[in-house]
């Protein structure tokens, strides 16, 4: 079995980001921050056999500046831009690669809805427009954009028909080259409003 192929058999580095509304002006945005991390810390007490610690980075104007680390993901706030609510799946999937990809995207999105609706959440934070990211976060596997998306156009691409239909979407890339390989997902054309979550959930 050739490198490429068995990263592909080992897929498990998955990883998604819904991209969230965020407030201008710099306490705002602090708020907002300081919103996710006993949110995050709630949900470490429930499932103490899944999560490790919430890591508190919020001093960090970029990334991941709040995280609860798990033991098979880790879930947290990237303000990356777009910012937004980031799920890094780390092991444990089974299956397809199609249906690794799908699964990961699934948890993603229960949990998206779960931050959202916590009444500790800010109000002004809502998804930002009918738009998805998905790629791996493993450059270790995946070193090469090229090779990456060669890889795993097939199962990127199932789940983007699962998602918007077959054939009405469209895909970007991040223009840096040091970047994760992923895509922006989007419907073609745009909905409006957005379909919510919970609708795109339901097709998968």
């Amino acid at each position: 079995m050739s490198a490429h192929a068995e990263a592909l058999a080992d897929l498990q580095k998955i990883a998604v980001k819904v991209p969230l509304s965020w407030p201008a002006g710099d306490a705002p945005r602090r708020a907002a921050v300081d919103a996710f991390i006993p949110i995050l810390a709630a949900w470490r007490d429930e499932a103490p056999a899944d999560y490790v610690d919430v890591a508190d980075n919020a001093h960090l104007s970029s990334g991941l500046v709040v995280q609860l680390v798990g033991r098979r993901f880790t879930v947290g706030l990237d303000l990356d831009a777009p910012a937004g609510f980031a799920y890094l799946h780390k092991r444990g999937l089974e299956g397809t690669p199609a249906e690794r990809v799908r699964a990961v995207m699934r948890a993603a999105l229960t949990l998206a809805m779960r931050l959202l609706r916590d009444p500790a959440c800010p109000p002004e934070l809502a998804p930002a427009g009918d738009v998805l990211w998905v790629g791996v976060n493993d450059r270790v596997a995946f070193p090469v954009p090229e090779a990456a998306e060669a890889l795993l156009a097939d199962p990127f691409g199932a789940l983007a028909d699962l998602l918007y239909g077959a054939g009405a979407w469209r895909r970007e890339r991040e223009a840096d080259p040091r970047a994760r390989f992923g895509w922006w997902l989007r419907p073609v054309p745009p909905r409006i409003p957005p379909a919510p979550l919970d609708a795109l959930l339901a097709r998968l």
